[in-house]
């Protein structure tokens, strides 16, 4: 009579195997969810143009005080200084930003002045 294998070294290599599996079922979950969050992200971002750009139109034929307002709403200290000073005015304030994969913002405190303005949007203020 001849001896029967062992099942044991079969059944640890099955195991191993389901393991092994399973880490990379994890793994392709990880990835299609970091797929689809770069896939949204350009969408995302049209949103956020499109709407940056309309608040720019209302906030350009907004008052005077409307756009005081508005800047004390939002927590912005604005300096202006006399018209030969460079910058003409700061602004600082705390701004939000959601990097990638980010649920909650990421809050950090910028200041502006006159001459970095052109690269945002034109300013309104005073016109």
């Amino acid at each position: 009579m001849t001896a029967q294998p062992s099942p044991a070294p079969i059944a640890a290599q099955l195991g191993e195997l389901a393991r092994q599996i399973r880490d990379v079922a994890g793994e392709r979950e990880q990835a299609l969810a970091h797929r689809a969050a770069w896939e949204a992200a350009p969408r995302r971002l049209a949103e956020v143009q499109a709407r940056r750009r309309a608040l720019a139109g209302q906030i350009r034929h907004a008052t005077f005080e409307r756009k005081r307002e508005l800047l004390e709403l939002l927590d912005v200290k604005v300096r202006l200084y006399e018209r030969r000073h460079e910058p003409r005015w700061t602004a600082e304030g705390w701004l939000p930003a959601y990097p990638p994969g980010a649920t909650e913002p990421v809050w950090t405190y910028r200041t502006f002045q006159s001459f970095q303005v052109s690269q945002y949007c034109q300013p309104t203020f005073g016109r």
